[in-house]
């Protein structure tokens, strides 16, 4: 399934939509009466992903960038978001031989008198929740800006690492691991 065809399905199935696939970026797509609006007044309607799929069936929208039916997708998604959960991959968690790697490198800062035992060894799992905030700003001209604020659940403070990274951290749509939460 092609990102920008799961998106749409998504949503609209967040609404209480019902999206059945046809074909290879083809889809029939239903929606509630007050929503209607999405497909120009009808309840549904066959939406296409891809062109050479739009092109063989002529009686499909095609969803693209913008075009009118994404924007409106796009639209409804702001307005009803709840929620979107994504999970982050930290590899290597384990470090090999923590006691030796300590031990020499405070042996060339010129510690060499210092032994290190480590008695146990944590790992904690971190939990962030983002805030997302569609502003405007109207003056002579009109900006609009969306603004995202993440806290750190552990300790319920505002992180701005997170914040500040938040575009080059790879997310996954399901954990890999499942961890017991206490």
């Amino acid at each position: 399934m092609l990102e920008l065809q799961r998106f749409v399905t998504e949503v609209l199935e967040s609404i209480g939509g019902i999206v059945e696939p046809i074909e290879y970026a083809l889809v029939e797509a239903i929606v509630p009466e007050n929503y209607e609006y999405i497909f120009n007044g009808k309840s549904s309607t066959l939406l296409s992903f891809d062109y050479e799929v739009q092109q063989e069936n002529v009686e499909s929208e095609f969803v693209t960038f913008g075009s009118s039916i994404l924007n409106s997708i796009i639209e409804l998604a702001n307005k009803n978001a709840l929620y979107t959960e994504k999970y982050v991959i930290v590899d290597n968690l384990k470090i090999a031989n923590p006691e030796l790697k300590i031990q020499n490198y405070l042996k060339e800062s010129n510690h060499n008198k210092i032994d290190v035992v480590i008695n146990s060894v944590d790992y904690n799992i971190f939990l962030w929740i983002e805030f997302n905030f569609s502003v405007e700003f109207i003056s002579d001209t009109t900006i609009n800006e969306d603004i995202g604020i993440y806290i750190n659940l552990n300790n319920l403070k505002r992180c701005n690492l997170i914040e500040k990274n938040k575009n080059i951290i790879f997310y996954e749509e399901k954990p890999i691991y499942n961890y017991p939460f206490y």
